[in-house]
């Protein structure tokens, strides 16, 4: 599946304006959608996320004087300069942390004395930001995977690689959001979704089924606080898990639950439920794609969006209409439910192909209702990870 080729020239473009010369090293990492899954990979549970035609793509250079010179076409062509030597993250919130994170990382280890001599970067993307598609995560791989291409070395195995990048974003960007989408993103086989054991990282590829897409339609709603919203969820289900008496709710059952309700709080309970039942629920997903079943995926995707609304509360009314209105057209032949931290972002749907043109018109028909412009819409195959270019 090959790489948008009018975003690969413009990264091309971008380097030659930018930097005075052709860049020497290309690299590509795709963004993500989470079919289910969504809050329990830091819980020790599954995931089932797949690879979008949408990524970033890095352009580099060596220079010889010791300094990180970035530029960011996508952001107005801002900058960021640093010095190798010197290195410390920016206050919170600067797009520019997730590169510099990168660079911090490779520094810590073996590569340190050979990643002093300084690079222009230039970085063009088109994942939608701030819609729970990853953009940010795609970015600090295709970082990542060009830093060691300018050593003239193949990158780590992958989870090590994610881990790096995992935790170049935690310290700093400040995100907490585990390795799951880093590993997709340079793992991803393209025409399949992958299902992911978040305990012990195990994937297996679950093909799409023939004649189904994937519709990623964004609420509108940008996933302004987001990224709070999301930690306080992560300690409240770690809480969880401790009062019950688990290092994780991955080892509780539902029934496990309901016997000791009497000993936490409703809002932990809600909680723990989500975690509980969504595990059952993605592994059931994958089962439907494998079967081709859309009806019983429709329905699971649906007990999933339900259970982000009602026990998880981290959907806003505007997914939520939209996700019934989408459910309704779509009659069984497929499913569809919010995907990423929540608080707005997009809606995933899995749909017969067939029947894309009556869901488009279903959803511009919702948008027109609202007096709103359709924000962000697509139909996609999943695609393959990240890749040197």
């Amino acid at each position: 599946m090959p790489v948008d080729s009018a975003l690969q020239q413009r990264a091309i473009d971008g380097f030659r304006q930018h930097a005075g010369r052709d860049p020497q090293w290309l690299t590509y990492a795709p963004g993500r959608v989470n079919l289910l899954g969504d809050h329990a990979d830091y819980n020790q549970g599954w995931a089932l996320p797949c690879a979008i035609p949408f990524g970033s793509i890095v352009a580099m250079a060596p220079r010889v004087d010791g300094r990180v010179r970035v530029v960011a076409l996508d952001l107005a062509n801002s900058v960021d300069e640093f010095a190798m030597a010197s290195l410390q993250p920016l206050p919170a919130g600067s797009w520019a942390n997730h590169v510099r994170g990168v660079f911090a990382a490779l520094q810590q280890g073996d590569s340190a004395a050979r990643l002093s001599g300084g690079f222009d970067l230039v970085l063009a993307g088109n994942v939608p930001q701030g819609a729970g598609l990853s953009s940010s995560t795609s970015l600090s791989v295709a970082v990542a995977i060009g830093l060691f291409q300018s050593l003239g070395v193949r990158e780590p195995e992958p989870l090590q690689l994610a881990q790096l990048v995992e935790g170049s974003e935690r310290r700093y960007a400040g995100y907490h959001r585990g390795v799951i989408d880093p590993l997709v993103s340079m793992t991803a086989r393209g025409g399949h979704a992958t299902l992911v054991n978040c305990a012990t990282l195990e994937r297996r590829a679950v093909p799409l089924p023939q004649g189904s897409s994937v519709l990623i339609v964004h609420s509108g709603v940008q996933q302004g606080s987001a990224d709070a919203a999301a930690e306080e969820r992560r300690r409240e289900c770690e809480t969880a898990a401790e009062v019950l008496g688990a290092a994780s709710l991955r080892e509780l059952t539902l029934a496990q639950l309901l016997e000791k309700e009497p000993e936490l709080e409703p809002r932990l309970v809600r909680r723990a439920r989500h975690v509980i039942t969504e595990n059952s629920r993605t592994v059931a997903a994958a089962e439907a794609l494998g079967r081709n079943d859309l009806a019983l995926l429709g329905t699971v995707m649906a007990e999933s969006h339900a259970s982000l609304r009602d026990d998880f509360e981290v959907t806003l009314p505007e997914l939520d209409d939209l996700a019934d209105a989408m459910q309704e057209a779509m009659g069984g032949k497929g499913g569809v439910r919010m995907t990423g931290t929540g608080f707005g972002g997009c809606l995933v749907a899995v749909v017969a192909t067939a029947a894309v043109p009556m869901l488009r018109t279903t959803i511009q028909n919702h948008f027109r209702a609202v007096r709103k412009a359709v924000p962000f819409m697509t139909v996609v195959q999943p695609a393959h990870g990240a890749r040197r270019l």
